[in-house]
Formats: C-alpha cells, sequence, structure tokens
C-alpha cells in the first residue's frame, strides 16, 4: 500500500515538476536570464541616473560628519518614488569606499525604516543594526538612548531613518522630538531624516528640538519628468527584458502617464512586471499600446484605489470632495475652503458631527504624508487664516473606484452622482441657449 502511494506521490510530483518546467521556459520568451531582480523596487543599480547631484551632495555630507566626528543632520525630503532611498543607499557605498580608502574604518553608518514602526519597535531596530543586544519590551525610552550613548562612546556613528514622517502619526509620537533632539546632540552620534513631507520642521514644537534639526541642511528630490522616466524604466527594461517586449513609443507612453500621476519610478516598475505577468498568461512576446493602456489603468484602480478604502473615514470624505470638486470644474488645483466646505457637507449627510479647521488641516498633512494628495500653502485667507492649494496625486479612477466599492460611501456616492448630472443638465442647457441666440 504504502509503495503505491509513493508511486502514486512521484507522479504527481514530476507533473508539478513539468508543468513549472515548462512555465519558466515560456518565461524566457519574455525575461533575460535573471531579468526580473532588475524591475525589483528594492534593486538598487549601481549606475544610477538623474540623482548624481543629490548622491554627491549626501556622500560627501556623511563624509564630513564622519571624519569631522561632528553632531547634526541631513534632511532628504521629496515624493514618493523620486530616488530618496535609493539615493541614500548609493551614497552610503561611495561615503564606504572613500573611507576605506583612507583606510578610516572606526565609524558605522546605519539605515532603518520607520514604516508602520512605534519608536520602540524603531529603538530596537537600530540597536540591532549597531549589533547590540537590547529587548524590545520592558524598558524605557531613555535606556535605548542610554545603548546607544554606550556604542557612540566606542566609534562614530550616523542613523539614517527612512520613512520619519510616519512617526508623527505613531501612538509614541511624542517621542518623535526626543529622538531627533538626541540624535543630533549626542557627542560622535548624527542622523539624515528621509521623509515624503516638505515642511515637517512644522511639526516640531519644542523650539530647542526646533533649533537642533538644521533645516537649511536640507536635499529636495524633485518629481522625475516624463523624459526622465523614460531613460531609467528603459534602462530597466534592457536589463529586465529581451528585445521588442516593450516597444519604444509604449514606454513613452507609460512615463508620460507616471509623469502626469506625480513622477513615480516605482509605480512604473510595478506596472512593467504586470506587463510581464499579461504577457505570460496571454502567451504574447510584445506589449502594445492598448494593452498598457489597460494594465495602467488596472493598475491605478486596484492599487490606489484599495488603499483609499484603507483612510479613515473624514480622510475618505475629503477625498469624495476633492473628487466632486475636480469633476464639477475644469481646474486641477482646489482651495482649501472649498473643499473643507464640501467634505462638511458630506458630514452632515452621514450625520456625523463637524470637524474643525485644525482637524481638516491634519487629515489633509496625512493625506499628503501617505501620497495622496499635494497641500501646499497658499496665502494668507483673513478670517479663515492660511489657505492651502490642493491637487490630487491619485488617478481620479481610484477615488471613484473608492466611492464604488466602499458601503461606508454609498450614500455619498448617490449624492455626488447627482451633483454632477445636475451639472452636465445645466451645461447643456447653458450650451443649447447660446446656440439659440447665435
Amino acid at each position: 500500500m504504502d509503495n503505491i502511494i509513493e508511486i502514486e506521490s512521484n507522479s504527481q510530483v514530476e507533473k508539478i515538476v513539468e508543468t513549472i518546467k515548462t512555465e519558466l521556459d515560456e518565461q524566457m520568451i519574455i525575461y533575460k536570464p535573471r531579468g526580473r531582480k532588475f524591475l525589483d523596487i528594492g534593486y538598487i543599480p549601481r549606475n544610477s541616473i538623474h540623482r548624481e547631484k543629490e548622491i554627491s551632495r549626501i556622500s560627501k555630507q556623511i563624509i564630513e560628519f564622519v571624519i569631522d566626528k561632528t553632531s547634526g543632520s541631513l534632511m532628504m525630503c521629496g515624493n514618493s518614488g523620486t530616488g530618496k532611498t535609493m539615493s541614500y543607499k548609493l551614497a552610503k557605498i561611495v561615503a564606504d569606499t572613500y573611507m576605506s580608502d583612507l583606510g578610516h574604518e572606526d565609524y558605522i553608518v546605519i539605515y532603518v525604516t520607520a514604516q508602520g514602526t512605534e519608536i520602540n519597535s524603531l529603538m530596537t531596530e537600530i540597536c540591532r543594526e549597531l549589533n547590540v543586544d537590547a529587548p524590545s519590551r520592558g524598558i524605557s525610552f531613555k535606556d535605548y538612548i542610554n545603548i546607544i550613548k554606550e556604542k557612540c562612546r566606542k566609534t562614530y556613528i550616523h542613523i539614517c531613518i527612512d520613512e520619519f514622517d510616519k512617526l508623527f502619526f505613531s501612538r509614541s509620537k511624542e517621542k518623535v522630538e526626543d529622538v531627533i533632539y538626541y540624535f543630533t546632540r549626542t557627542e560622535n552620534l548624527s542622523m539624515t531624516i528621509i521623509t515624503n513631507r516638505m515642511n515637517i520642521a512644522k511639526d516640531i514644537k519644542d523650539s530647542r528640538v526646533f533649533s537642533s534639526l538644521n533645516t537649511l541642511n536640507t536635499i529636495s528630490f524633485k518629481d522625475y519628468s516624463a523624459d526622465q522616466c523614460f531613460d531609467i524604466l528603459s534602462q530597466r527594461t534592457k536589463l529586465a527584458f529581451n528585445d521588442g517586449f516593450v516597444p519604444e513609443n509604449v514606454l513613452h507612453m507609460l512615463c508620460n502617464h507616471i509623469a502626469i500621476e506625480g513622477g513615480d519610478i516605482r509605480k512604473g516598475l510595478s506596472v512593467l512586471g504586470l506587463c510581464a505577468k499579461h504577457a505570460e498568461d496571454a502567451k504574447i512576446s510584445t506589449i502594445t499600446a492598448e494593452i498598457m493602456e489597460y494594465i495602467i489603468e488596472k493598475y491605478d484602480i486596484l492599487r490606489d484605489g484599495e488603499n483609499l478604502k484603507e483612510q479613515a473615514v473624514s480622510g475618505k470624505l475629503i477625498l469624495s470632495a476633492i473628487y466632486s470638486l475636480l469633476m464639477s470644474n475644469q481646474n486641477s488645483a482646489l482651495d482649501s475652503r472649498d473643499v473643507f466646505a464640501k467634505q462638511d457637507y458630506y458630514r452632515s449627510t452621514m450625520n456625523l458631527p463637524s470637524i474643525s479647521r485644525e482637524s481638516h488641516s491634519v487629515y489633509l498633512t496625512k493625506l499628503t504624508t501617505s501620497g495622496i494628495i499635494c497641500a501646499t500653502r497658499n496665502s494668507k485667507g483673513g478670517r479663515d487664516g492660511t489657505t492651502m492649494s490642493i491637487t490630487l496625486r491619485y488617478p481620479r479612477n481610484a477615488v471613484k473606484y473608492m466611492l464604488n466599492e466602499d458601503p461606508e460611501l454609498h450614500g455619498i456616492h448617490i449624492i455626488i452622482e447627482d451633483e454632477l448630472r445636475d451639472l452636465r443638465k445645466d451645461r447643456l442647457a447653458a450650451s443649447s441657449h447660446i446656440q439659440k441666440n447665435l
């Protein structure tokens, strides 16, 4: 009996192996050998383009920190997918190479991320990177600081914290200022802050901490242009795919879309990965313009729309207001006062209490930090205070998907549909009236 089971099991294994072999052979029509890794978001190209100046400046700053053994900070700001993390990691390689040539070894440069992390978890990770044992629970923040200070007595340390702005929305956000204070004022210790927010300093309340954060020592990363996106993604496609898989005109189409939507190069890499998956399933060897258009729309709606559904209800109502206003007029930039008034109306239809303008500003900041919108301070708005110009960085169809798929917003979706229907009728009537008078 056991022999029969073993024979049947071996037969099944052989079938699975044969199936996998066939699928991998079919992938060779699309991918070059080991080509998949070049589409990985975490892949760091040694020959980076369009960020040479930033990498050089970061490298020089790290080297100066280490050689002079000075305290202080470097801040790197820019929207998602603009090359901040890649630039820092390449700069670290440059700095390490420079130090090695000098024979300088008495230093440690570490990189950690605060994405989805509470302060204690972050401090534990920092200690782990420093090869220092520290429990994740049961000790205070000050204990972590003392452990790091003890390490600093033996060697110089530079700490880079990526996604730093996420800490402001953690449950232990009151400790964020302490992190900045100690990491910039401890002997033999300096830090780099990587953030999506250009105005992170405004969240600093303590004047001592604000003075510790060298806002003048900031490197701003601009969004990639369509041409820059093409240069970067063309380099990756040549490494990843066989010739002709993504024709130049089709790649230009993708790059133009990415640039319009905020220049997030990671999105381009994800779309190219979906193109490969689609080609595997459809058993084709070339991506046409029609296929690219379909995949871009599918990516935008599913990925971004599902992400929007995870927002708090107040954030979703603000996005609903932005969508309604964008669909109602020709301007891509909205006045924050109009957004506030519209979301307040939607709250009333859901029998939710109104929120203050200060709370509204906090939600706008959260949406900006998440890369969903861009909120830029405009001018003094009289009684209403400082106004902001709001632009949507996510595709409108993603917000439409959220409205369609989120049961919590069913009533708001109906209201917006009615608003837009009435607007179309009014515009049609006005157009007919003009035509009659011509």
